[in-house]
């Protein structure tokens, strides 16, 4: 019987691209048939997904990077080089600012690409980060603004949040030189539908240098749910927006631990948070697509009940294509409404008047140039005219049809992933077993 190939199949730079970065370091081996148009391909999909550095050194001393042209390797090689070099910036700001938390008696937690690249990755300039995440507690946010600020950070005027008064999961960028570091008080937002256990995060925090200065860390397991959360879920945001790079963070999380990692801890602890539909999806393309050390029992303990194959496809098509940017340059002005936690959440008579009353401060977002007050009904007039264009795509326009149906699928999604593990698929959905999504990723 004849069978179809799969999406990664009918894409040669794609899938050399997954197998560089599931690889292990200098093991990458045999040669990447490809073309130029190809070998473009690929550097271009590393850069988007954030993985160049990190498919530099895959290839670096492997019989694999005799196949590559030479601009590639110099290529892949300079974005190695660049995030070396920016990184060593970032933590050379944040080596001051930690040993100044500790002697003012915060604790101050790293989270993810900061606490990757020193420690799991074990080599700065593989992990590209384009901010530093650190997680306070609530009571401590005062001090630490404070304390940034005597050392020079800054946040914009119209950015400046009280501690006191803040809401959701963090503070306003703050950036000096710029350096930009994130302020935590919760990896959720306080309003999440998840149950996180922020204080049994602070009570297993493990003490860990970081760039040389004091500073803690989550422990294992908690760190792996983090991650499965921030890359599904994305605090409702845009899920899998990350790309391979989260994935790849994960494979790494789970190599560098290796037996040390408790697994059944983590399916436990995933179900009390109520983040088990995260977990798996995460663990699962973790698995399938960038080769994640996931044991089989784990994700047969995650998986639901019952799956819809839909579902998984949409996460899969998110994490490896470009829609979140597709959409934005197609129908900007329904983008501009659609990418926003809150959207999904609004009545249908809500989300009309969101289209005809947008807020003003999105408006003047949207549009720059149109910001002084005596043009704010010109900036009402050109939105009308780009909402009546983009409808129009969306009806004439095959790729606009497309991405909506897309962004139809991800606004089901991103309710699955909040649903309890044990929440079945809706009435008409082709439900199908884990072992099921298994083979379909292989096949």
């Amino acid at each position: 019987m004849k069978t179809h190939a799969s999406p990664i199949e009918r894409d040669p730079p794609l899938a050399a691209l997954l197998r560089l970065v599931a690889a292990e370091e200098g093991q990458a081996s045999g040669r990447i048939e490809l073309d130029q148009a190809g070998w473009r391909t690929l550097v271009r999909e590393a850069f988007r997904h954030g993985v160049a550095p990190l498919a530099w050194t895959r290839l670096r001393d492997a019989s694999a990077s005799e196949s590559i042209p030479p601009w590639a390797l110099h290529d892949l090689q300079r974005s190695y080089f660049q995030a070396g070099l920016d990184n060593l910036r970032r933590y050379g700001k944040l080596a001051p600012l930690l040993r100044r938390c500790a002697a003012d008696g915060i604790d101050t937690l790293v989270l993810k690409g900061a606490f990757l690249a020193d420690v799991v990755y074990r080599d700065r300039a593989r992990r590209w980060m384009s901010d530093v995440d650190l997680l306070v507690r609530r009571e401590d946010l005062a001090r630490t603004v404070a304390l940034l600020s005597a050392l020079g950070w800054s946040q914009t005027a119209n950015d400046a949040m009280h501690p006191d008064t803040a809401i959701g999961h963090q503070l306003p960028t703050f950036v000096q030189d710029g350096v930009r570091i994130e302020v935590h008080w919760h990896i959720e937002d306080e309003d999440s539908p998840f149950l996180i256990d922020l204080e049994g995060l602070w009570r297993r925090a493990q003490p860990v240098p970081i760039a040389g200065a004091p500073a803690l860390a989550l422990a294992a397991e908690d760190l792996l749910l983090h991650l499965c959360l921030h890359t599904s879920h994305s605090h409702g945001w845009l899920q899998f927006s990350g790309g391979l790079r989260h994935l790849c963070d994960i494979a790494a999380v789970i190599s560098h631990y290796g037996s040390g990692l408790d697994w059944q801890v983590c399916a436990t602890r995933a179900d009390a948070w109520g983040i088990g539909n995260c977990a798996w999806l995460t663990l699962q393309l973790a698995r399938d697509l960038v080769g994640a050390a996931v044991p089989e029992t784990v994700l047969a303990q995650l998986a639901p009940r019952a799956i819809d194959a839909r579902l998984v496809e949409a996460a899969r098509d998110l994490a490896l294509s470009a829609h979140y940017t597709r959409l934005v340059d197609v129908v900007p002005a329904l983008a501009q409404a659609w990418l926003t936690k809150r959207w999904r959440k609004l009545s249908p008579l809500a989300r009309w008047g969101s289209f005809l009353l947008p807020e003003r401060q999105a408006l003047a977002a949207a549009y720059p140039s149109l910001r002084p007050p005596a043009l704010m009904p010109l900036r009402y007039l050109v939105y009308g005219f780009d909402v009546a264009r983009d409808c129009a795509r969306v009806v004439f326009m095959r790729t606009a049809r497309g991405l909506v149906a897309s962004e139809r699928e991800r606004w089901k999604l991103a309710s699955w992933l909040e649903s309890r593990n044990d929440a079945r698929p809706s009435v008409g959905a082709e439900s199908v077993t884990p072992q099921d999504v298994a083979l379909k990723a292989t096949s």
